[in-house]
């Protein structure tokens, strides 16, 4: 399958192609560009690369747009371009839990193509109602003295969901998962 898109996520695929050049440095033959097939080992390596290295590092939570309690939700084909939230950032925390998680979602200790995060949000002001809409994940965000710097790093991850309240004492605790297991539309494609 190439250049798919299947539910807002962009299907990994190979291309190759053969030139045979005789003694003589004169190509002989070649052939076109064909496809070859991703295996389940690069889903792995991904995710492995992602947990390891700490690639993906923040969360953020924002109020998103306040016409979402009455109408539609942006749909997802609009936000696969943005690279950040929509409106107001109110916390971003730097991602402390992530773990490879198996078919059934317990934690696995051996590599798997899906992984788990989850982060704890706290209003502490007493005079403050958060208004929770939307939240992204983020990778490469920047940090400062064991604070993540909102407006940095790469958008990888974004939800619009429902308002939600958050208010002095609450505190939310938020698990996202990320797979990267070929889905059943693109392997019936």
């Amino acid at each position: 399958m190439r250049n798919d898109l299947v539910l807002g996520t962009i299907t990994p695929h190979g291309e190759f192609r053969d030139v045979l050049f005789g003694t003589d440095g004169q190509m002989k033959w070649e052939t076109p560009w064909q496809s070859n097939v991703i295996v389940d080992g690069f889903r792995t390596v991904l995710a492995e690369l992602i947990l390891d290295h700490k690639v993906i590092n923040q969360i953020a939570i924002g109020e998103g747009n306040e016409t979402w309690d009455s109408t539609t939700l942006p749909p997802e084909k609009v936000r696969v371009g943005r690279s950040d939230l929509y409106s107001n950032e109110l916390d971003r925390q730097i991602i402390k839990y992530m773990k490879f998680i198996d078919e059934e979602n317990h934690v696995s200790q051996t590599p798997t193509q899906r992984l788990e995060f989850q982060v704890n949000f706290t209003e502490e002001d007493q005079n403050k109602i958060w208004s929770l809409r939307e939240f992204a994940l983020f990778a490469f965000g920047e940090v400062d003295k064991d604070k993540p710097i909102p407006g940095t790093g790469i958008m990888i991850n974004h939800c619009v969901h429902k308002r939600r309240e958050l208010r002095y004492g609450d505190m939310l605790q938020r698990t996202i998962r990320l797979s990267f297991e070929e889905r059943e539309e693109a392997k019936n494609g």
